[in-house]
């Protein structure tokens, strides 16, 4: 979780200077689907999340 929470804020909230919450929406759901299905993780292998889900 730890991690999640790094890679979310330097990613996200670090990098970019929000104007409304529909920004900050669109911006968090389209970072959530590069993380959760196409960026592959270290700790599931190499694996994005989706891949892992799918092979257990």
């Amino acid at each position: 979780m730890e991690r999640f929470n790094g890679t979310f804020r330097r990613e996200v909230l670090d990098a970019h200077i929000f104007a409304s919450i529909r920004q900050v929406r669109q911006t968090v759901d389209a970072w959530l689907i590069e993380y959760n299905k196409e960026r592959p993780h270290q700790a599931l292998q190499f694996m994005t999340p989706v891949e892992y889900r799918q092979a257990a």
